[in-house]
């Protein structure tokens, strides 16, 4: 469980969860984000026919957390909860596309675009819910953006167009 409040030992594989809602409620949201993530990206990079099914279904993971934390939050906080996550994952499919099409300097954009969503993400959590820590929070955020940067590079060789991020020279890096 990743300790979000004011002190303790953080573990970066889970996310600390309010009072009452089950942990593993909690893990399966967030592992559902991860890995619908990941179905989007190779789908974005390889051009396949899943797209629109694979990014509806990504896009309902904001609603699902705001339903699992509306008895703790309530509807309005947990809609803005879920406007910001819905948010992370539009920019984080525009960063992919950019790459993909190799528009660097929109894809620096929308790179910037996200650390600010991850960092007002932070700021939200943190201010909803006393004990939790905003830098902890932000560090969270900030680790799965850099892990989830990595994912492009590899899915970009399903597409055999090398790009500058997924290649150093000519030869594609390894993931």
């Amino acid at each position: 469980m990743l300790d979000t409040g004011k002190g303790g030992n953080a573990h970066a594989n889970s996310l600390h969860r309010p009072a009452g809602l089950p942990d593993a409620a909690a893990s399966a949201l967030w592992e559902q984000h991860v890995y619908r993530t990941r179905f989007f990206i190779i789908s974005t990079a390889a051009g396949l026919a899943d797209l629109a099914p694979v990014t509806e279904r990504l896009l309902q993971n904001p609603k699902d957390f705001a339903r699992a934390l509306t008895p703790f939050f309530g509807a309005r906080t947990t809609g803005q909860f879920g406007d910001l996550l819905t948010e992370h994952l539009e920019i984080g499919g525009a960063l992919v596309t950019d790459l993909k099409n190799r528009e660097t300097a929109k894809a620096d954009d929308a790179r910037r675009r996200w650390y600010a969503n991850a960092h007002a993400i932070s700021a939200f959590l943190a201010g909803i819910n006393a004990c939790w820590n905003e830098e902890k929070w932000r560090e969270f955020f900030y680790s799965h953006l850099e892990m989830t940067a990595k994912r492009p590079r590899c899915a970009c060789r399903a597409t055999m167009r090398p790009t500058s991020a997924c290649s150093t020279g000519s030869r594609p890096r390894r993931c």
